[in-house]
C-alpha cells in the first residue's frame, strides 16, 4: 500500500501540467483548477492561470506528489482576504492513504505561518465523515451551511485553536519541569513557536519559542540544565532534562 512517507507537497508548475490534464476527467478537480475538461493543452492552460492568481494574489496553489506521481491538488483561495478559503482535492484512487492530511497539513503552515493569517474556512459535504476525521483533528469546527455553495458545510479554523491542535500531542509528553518553564513563558506572553521530536532519541520532545526567555526559574529545577548555545542556525538558548532527553529552546 501506498504510504505519505515518500510523498511532498509542492508549488503547482508547468511540469505538473500533463499528469493534471489526465486528471482533469474528475469534474470536481477540473473546477477548482477552472478547465472545462481533459482536452489537449487543458493542463496547461490550469497550471498558467494559477500561476497568475499568485502573482495576483488571488490564490496559492500546490500538488501532492509520491514518487513524481501527482496525488491531489491544495489551494489557499483569497489568501490575504478576511477569511481564506482552504481546499484540497486527491485522486479518487489515492485517498483513505494520508494524502489529504498531507496536503491539509502543510497548506494550512502556508497560511497560518507564512501569510500569518488569523482565520481560515473549508467546505465539505453535510455528513461527510471522511472530511470530519480529517478536519477535527487540526482544530476545524463546524459553522453551519455555507452561503453560497449549495448543500456544502463550512468548517472554520482560528490561528490559535490550529496552534493548539498542532502542539497538543508534542506538548502533553513535555517533562513536567520544562512545562512549567512552558507555562511561565506563555503567562509572560511568549509563544510556542515549533514543536517535534524522536531526535536523539525515539523518545525526545523538543520545543522552540518565538521570542528569547522571558523568565528565569530559580532555582534550576533539579535535573534540568540550562546552556546558551547562541548559534543563528539552531536557537539562543535551551533547558533540556536529562531522561528522557527533552529541550525547550528559544
Amino acid at each position: 500500500m501506498t504510504t505519505t512517507t515518500t510523498a511532498g507537497v509542492y508549488m503547482l508548475a508547468r511540469e505538473h501540467a500533463d499528469a493534471l490534464e489526465k486528471l482533469f476527467s474528475d469534474s470536481v478537480l477540473a473546477e477548482l483548477l477552472g478547465a472545462s475538461g481533459p482536452g489537449a493543452g487543458s493542463g496547461v492552460d490550469a497550471v498558467d492561470r494559477t500561476i497568475a492568481q499568485r502573482a495576483a494574489g488571488a490564490a496559492h496553489w500546490s500538488v501532492v506528489l509520491d514518487r513524481n506521481d501527482l496525488k491531489g491538488v491544495a489551494g489557499v483561495l483569497e489568501p490575504y482576504g478576511p477569511e481564506p478559503r482552504i481546499v484540497v482535492w486527491i485522486d479518487p484512487t489515492a485517498r483513505r492513504r494520508g494524502y489529504g492530511t498531507l496536503a491539509l497539513r502543510l497548506t494550512l503552515e502556508l497560511t497560518f505561518r507564512n501569510l500569518q493569517r488569523e482565520r481560515v474556512y473549508t467546505v465539505s459535504s453535510p455528513g461527510d465523515v471522511a472530511a470530519e476525521r480529517t478536519l477535527a483533528p487540526f482544530g476545524f469546527v463546524p459553522a453551519g451551511t455555507h452561503a453560497t455553495t449549495p448543500n456544502a458545510e463550512r468548517w472554520v479554523l482560528t490561528r490559535p485553536d490550529w496552534v493548539a491542535a498542532r502542539d497538543r500531542p508534542v506538548l502533553a509528553k513535555l517533562h513536567p519541569q520544562l512545562r512549567a518553564i512552558l507555562e511561565a513563558e506563555i503567562a509572560a506572553g511568549n509563544e510556542v513557536a515549533e514543536t517535534g521530536g524522536g531526535w536523539p532519541d525515539a523518545d525526545s520532545v523538543f520545543v522552540r519559542l518565538r521570542d528569547p526567555f522571558r523568565t528565569k526559574p530559580l532555582p534550576l529545577p533539579a535535573g534540568i540544565v540550562y546552556t546558551e548555545p547562541n548559534d543563528p542556525h539552531w536557537w539562543k538558548a535551551d533547558y533540556t532534562s536529562s531522561a528522557p532527553r527533552h529541550t525547550l529552546a528559544c
